[in-house]
């Protein structure tokens, strides 16, 4: 199979429908449907490419038979023609405003050759949080030890659970909230 030339997750153009990209599955989870919770509603991943930079990506319930089994967290692979769509979450997962989603006609190609030193992790200083200058409509990673956990608050339609974290290095601790 001939594949186009490689995209960068950088170079990433909404109104272009022809596109290969090269990434890793950095995290994969599953979104259970809220009238069966047994049954999976879709799968969000979280891909990078081999500069380093990462976007999120969407594989709807309608195509899980077709990838689910293909696309497994810590593999490399090339993804023939899926399709660049805004997202319209409240909470972004990176900074990167578009997300990917499968279409029937995306094919996926294992990638063995894959070479990048990233992580996909996006830490932010301890000092930052404490100061209130970080995003608080994005997602970061933090490194920390969970101090306090209270009960979830599951009065809502969405759950709320607030922690504590604390660094080793200071003294202070902070109270995340997570839904």
């Amino acid at each position: 199979m001939q594949v186009s030339k490689i995209t960068k997750i950088i170079e990433l153009d909404p109104q272009r429908l022809d596109f290969t990209i090269k990434v890793r599955v950095l995290r994969k989870w599953n979104i259970r449907s809220k009238y069966n919770p047994n049954e999976v509603w879709l799968t969000e991943m979280i891909l990078m490419d081999e500069e380093g930079d990462v976007i999120q990506s969407t594989l709807f319930k309608n195509l899980l038979h077709k990838f689910q089994g293909q696309l497994l967290e810590g593999f490399a692979y090339l993804i023939v023609s899926p399709t660049l769509r805004m997202k319209n979450e409240t909470f972004l997962l990176r900074e990167q405003q578009n997300k990917i989603n499968f279409l029937p006609t995306t094919i996926v190609i294992n990638s063995p050759n894959f070479t990048t030193t990233g992580n996909g992790f996006s830490f932010a200083d301890f000092p930052l949080i404490l100061s209130d200058h970080f995003p608080t409509n994005q997602f970061i990673d933090v490194i920390g030890a969970v101090v306090e956990k209270p009960i979830m608050d599951t009065s809502k339609q969405r759950h709320l659970l607030e922690i504590k974290l604390q660094n080793f290095q200071f003294e202070h601790s902070i109270s995340c909230k997570y839904t």
